[in-house]
């Protein structure tokens, strides 16, 4: 008996000794372990590590450099992008915050804050309604942001711009959040993240954000469409060799070897942007792709969703049909797939047909940046798309 509990006192002093050996080879392999996804998620998204400005604790030349030292950066749609990740200290507690961030192109310069209203502030929201902040005057906005502003009375005409103002509403209700100041917008969420899919979607989200502020800040001080279709549209349509019809507002002409048009239309009374491609011939199996929105997993639910190609990036954007299936899958190749999430980038909404591809802005785009990118990215993915031929079998799609 005394042997086993000589045995037993030398084991526990054996892991006693050992444990804090334990507890940094675990707290290492984590470490590692969360650098490979983070460096996995940069090839993922195209984005390239770079070192976050932030001062590291001292520990970093012992355990190693962690993933959120750096940040993930790159450009969408002519966006300087980012993606990383906050990390808050509160006593002996972390906190981390997985952020997708997009530059403006130009200052708002309305001293601007914009951020989510803490939960418990929303519930309590008549007790604090006394220097809350700028009230917008929506009331899902006022209830859902936390608003500051040196020129409240433009900021809040800038809030209110019916295309800015859906989207705060919208993304208010989504895991990242946006974050605006006047010269960067960020959406963002609670915790660590590292699925490429829903980063991809944090950046579109912002992206989004942002291209809607930029338009609604121009048009704050906006000029007449048809000046703007004669100078910035027809600039563009002579260097393309589009016909561009002014009193139409529209152009048109083949890029890439098919046909675009770009044109504008009025939903209600805004002015939207169109950016097609019209197919020389259909493509036969009768698809119909759609951008997902915000009921995109209630539709999964009752069966919009008729067939997944097994890539969440692409999965988780848009609703397809089309048959047979098969015919479909054959389709939409790495290739194809990769466009139409491009496209989407650049596109408040997006619908692919067996004859057309229609990328809709939801403002009259008169930056040529973006005008040139939205034509660039319509057309690339109408030529890949195109180039795709049906299963011979498979003969045009007839309703």
């Amino acid at each position: 008996m005394e042997i086993l509990a000589l045995l037993g006192a030398l084991v526990f002093i054996g892991l006693m000794m050992s444990s804090p050996l334990l507890i940094i080879g675990a707290a290492i392999y984590w470490a590692r372990q969360e650098r490979s996804k983070w460096d996995a998620v940069a090839a993922s998204l195209g984005l390239r590590v770079a070192p976050s400005s932030r001062p590291l604790g001292p520990g970093i030349a012992f355990f190693g450099r962690p993933y959120f030292a750096d940040e993930l950066v790159g450009e969408r749609a002519g966006f300087p992008v980012r993606i990383g990740t906050r990390v808050v200290a509160a006593g002996k507690s972390r906190y981390y915050y997985t952020y997708a961030a997009v530059d403006l192109p130009r200052p708002l310069e309305l001293g601007l804050t914009l951020s989510p209203t803490p939960r418990f502030r929303g519930l309590l929201g008549p007790l604090f309604s006394s220097g809350a902040g700028l009230q917008v005057g929506d009331p899902t906005i006022d209830g859902s942001y936390t608003v500051q502003a040196a020129e409240p009375d433009l900021a809040r005409g800038l809030l209110l711009v019916p295309y800015v103002a859906e989207a705060l509403r919208v993304q208010a209700q989504l895991a990242f959040t946006p974050h605006v100041s006047d010269s960067e917008v960020r959406c963002e969420q609670d915790g660590k993240c590292f699925e490429p899919w829903l980063l991809a979607r944090a950046l579109d989200q912002a992206v989004d954000l942002a291209r809607r502020l930029a338009a609604a800040r121009q048009e704050l001080g906006a000029s007449d469409v048809e000046r703007i279709v004669d100078t910035v549209w027809r600039g563009l349509a002579e260097a393309r060799g589009f016909t561009l019809e002014l009193a139409a507002t529209r152009m048109y002409g083949r890029a890439e070897g098919v046909h675009v048009e770009v044109d504008t239309q009025l939903r209600g009374q805004r002015r939207c942007t169109v950016f097609a491609v019209r197919f020389d011939r259909p493509l036969g199996v009768g698809l119909s792709l759609t951008r997902q929105g915000g009921l995109a997993g209630l539709g999964r639910l009752v069966g919009l969703q008729d067939i997944q190609v097994g890539d969440p990036a692409f999965d988780q954007r848009f609703i397809v049909k089309g048959q047979p299936e098969a015919a479909v899958r054959a389709l939409l190749t790495d290739e194809v797939r990769a466009r139409l999430v491009e496209l989407q980038s650049d596109a408040s909404r997006l619908e692919v047909a067996d004859d057309r591809i229609q990328a809709e802005v939801d403002w009259f785009v008169a930056d040529p940046a973006h005008l040139a990118s939205g034509i660039a990215a319509v057309a690339r993915a109408g030529a890949t798309l195109a180039r795709v031929q049906a299963p011979p079998e498979i003969g045009p799609y007839r309703a």
